[in-house]
């Protein structure tokens, strides 16, 4: 094969999940709507269970937001000093290369974790 045969590959192949994607999106969407209908279709009959389904398994959840990252840091140094940490912020840097991990190595096309 060669290199642009290789790019439409790619090119097919991100198409497709973008297509996937935005499917997948739909039906979470339509997925989401049904279980607020069946909610509330329950709850106003007083029904706590319908066949595999309970009412707190579909019962609407509040989004959770996330902090920003600079809230996250200072929270952290706060408490890694309130721990005793001698210099928070190194140890801040140092536990965030922790999460990120090691690079993967990829030989010849190999993955390892994908198996091709």
């Amino acid at each position: 094969m060669s290199a642009e045969s290789y790019i439409q590959e790619m090119d097919s192949i991100a198409k497709e999940l973008k297509r996937m994607n935005n499917r997948a999106k739909i039906l979470r969407e339509q997925k989401k709507a049904a279980q607020l209908r069946l909610y509330n279709y329950m709850k106003s009959n007083k029904i706590d269970r319908y066949g595999d389904i309970t009412i707190q398994s579909i019962t609407p959840k509040p989004k959770k937001t996330r902090k920003p990252k600079s809230q996250q840091k200072e929270e952290a140094i706060v408490l890694f000093s309130q721990a005793g940490a001698r210099n928070p912020e190194e140890l801040y840097q140092h536990f965030l290369s922790i999460r990120k991990g090691d690079d993967e190595k990829v030989q010849n096309g190999y993955n390892s974790f994908l198996g091709f």
